[in-house]
């Protein structure tokens, strides 16, 4: 993967309720120039998507674990939809689980995650899968075509 310059690279929120976990996340990423925010849960990742959406601030990237006090990634991947600007990209979110009945792939897709991730992830894994988001094209923003006879 690309190594980023610190002033320029992806801007990354990290939100994980394992402080083990959300440090090496961190430490991690920043390591590869990545700018990086950790919520240490759900309430607090909502808080910080809201408040750099207040100034202007846009995240790259949402490093999200499913199961958090407060609210699930699932909530905080919503809200970031919510607060996203019309036109704008919403950021690319990586879910990351330790609990199988959490792999709901048609969810996945529908939410608009890129991938769920199945704890314990190794460090290459994660960068991997980052790089992977980021070299994946965005879709298009669906316009709806009229049917036959709706003109």
């Amino acid at each position: 993967m690309e190594r980023w310059n610190g002033l320029r690279g992806p801007r990354v929120l990290v939100a994980e309720d394992d402080p083990s976990w959300r440090a090496v996340c961190q430490l991690l990423l920043e390591q590869a120039g990545m700018r990086v925010t950790t919520a240490r849960d759900g309430g607090e990742a909502i808080s910080v998507i809201e408040a750099a959406a207040r100034e202007g601030v846009h995240y790259d990237l949402l490093l999200l674990d499913i199961r958090m006090p407060v609210a699930s990634g699932w909530d905080v991947l919503r809200r970031s939809r919510e607060v996203t600007p019309p036109g704008a990209h919403p950021p690319r979110v990586l879910l990351m689980t330790g609990f199988s009945v959490d792999l709901d792939i048609d969810r996945v897709n529908r939410e608009g995650a890129s991938s769920v991730l199945i704890k314990p992830i190794s460090n290459t894994v994660l960068l991997f899968e980052i790089g992977r988001t980021f070299s994946a094209p965005r879709e298009p923003a669906s316009i709806p075509t009229p049917g036959p006879g709706e003109r």
